[in-house]
């Protein structure tokens, strides 16, 4: 079944229409984009509509990828949730926050992250700066 869905990403005030087939495993799925329906001011130069819905969504997902990077390369700040369903989640330790920001504006946006509330070691930062080199969007780890 196709659902389609209205997407305002945390990353900016964009609104995109896409949609994804529901028979489709996550890991699999592939969303169609449909149309831009709102544009935030930091992307109201992109040239096309696809064009946009591409530079928010690597941004988001560039997001989401350093955050998962923390938890995967610097493991002692991991914490362990225990879900109402009984099912547990890998997430920052209460005790840090991933703070993030995006400055810039259409195509030369990058992402700003502090980890607050402790101090990474060198091995940790270099790890993470390794991780960077590989997103599709800039980052920069304050």
């Amino acid at each position: 079944m196709i659902h389609t869905t209205l997407w305002s990403p945390d990353t900016c005030d964009c609104s995109i229409r896409y949609s994804w087939d529901t028979e489709t495993s996550e890991d699999q799925r592939v969303h169609t984009f449909h149309s831009v329906e709102k544009i935030c001011d930091a992307h109201s130069g992109l040239d096309s509509n696809n064009t946009h819905y591409q530079h928010v969504l690597k941004e988001n997902q560039t997001k989401n990828k350093f955050h998962a990077a923390i938890l995967e390369h610097v493991p002692r700040l991991k914490h362990t949730k225990k879900q109402e369903d009984g099912s547990t989640i890998e997430e920052l330790d209460p005790s840090v926050k991933y703070k993030w920001s995006f400055s810039g504006k259409d195509h030369n946006r990058q992402l700003h992250v502090e980890i607050e509330g402790t101090n990474l070691t060198n091995s940790e930062r270099n790890k993470l700066e390794h991780v960077i080199s590989s997103l599709d969007k800039p980052v920069v780890l304050s």
